[in-house]
């Protein structure tokens, strides 16, 4: 048994390496305008809402209600947004958000001259944090 352990370990880090790797566009994204101004340089600056994906315990700094919305459009057909909301209470904030990632569509040409159009990715991610 204990023969396996090593070798089960090696497989399981060999072959969970590429998890997550196509919702990647979307997880890695800047939630925040204001983040994405200070070139996600973001971490260490207390800043409420702002601060939920790079540093959750600077929604402490919420002094009151925030909300918070971004749209990009890009240049091939994708596009990202995040609504978000910061409640201040009296040990904290709560905030909650919900962000998504459409990367457009796709043609498929089949052999046979079949053609099909798909959605290449769409994504939606729910934000929850206490900080």
């Amino acid at each position: 048994m204990n023969d396996r352990f090593p070798l089960a370990a090696i497989l399981t880090v060999l072959l969970a390496g590429h998890a997550g790797a196509a919702g990647s566009p979307t997880l890695r994204r800047t939630l925040s305008p204001r983040s994405a101004a200070m070139a996600d340089a973001y971490a260490a600056v207390p800043g409420g809402l702002s601060s939920l994906s790079s540093n959750p315990a600077g929604l402490s700094a919420a002094s009151r209600p925030q909300l918070e919305a971004t749209f990009t459009s890009g240049v091939l057909d994708d596009s990202f947004g995040f609504i978000g909301w910061a409640q201040p209470l009296p040990l904290g904030a709560l905030a909650t958000g919900l962000s998504y990632y459409d990367a457009g569509k796709v043609d498929l040409h089949f052999t046979g001259g079949r053609t099909e159009t798909r959605n290449a990715q769409r994504d939606f991610v729910g934000h929850l944090a206490w900080g």
